[in-house]
């Protein structure tokens, strides 16, 4: 049930009626960094430091 929420609050808004298959690594990105500005309440420090991580590596 944790999962289907999380989906549902966080993934499903931002992605919208994209594809999976159609999914970019800009899109992953751009869906962590948003994360990481409006922070998320559900408490997934995971993807906040996984967003900062990559762009201190220059990915």
């Amino acid at each position: 049930m944790v999962r289907e929420t999380t989906v549902r609050l966080y993934v499903v808004p931002f992605l919208g009626s994209k594809r999976l298959d159609r999914l970019t690594v800009q899109d992953m990105r751009g869906w962590l960094n948003k994360l990481a500005l409006v922070g998320d309440p559900a408490g997934a420090p995971e993807a906040r430091e996984g967003a900062g991580r990559q762009q201190a590596e220059g990915r």
